[in-house]
């Protein structure tokens, strides 16, 4: 079973913080991608809903 992460923002591939260092290093980069749905922010974290 494969499991995949829609990442964006700080996660993004090429940002250089702790987070994103952590998953170049246990997971392997697939390629670009988008998602439809509708954006919140959530006291100050982002949060999406899929329609």
């Amino acid at each position: 079973m494969n499991e995949f992460l829609f990442v964006y923002g700080t996660l993004l591939s090429g940002i250089k913080n702790n987070f994103s260092k952590l998953l170049k290093t246990d997971s392997a980069y697939i390629g670009k991608a988008s998602f439809q749905g509708k954006l919140f922010i959530i006291e100050y974290y982002p949060g999406l809903l899929n329609h």
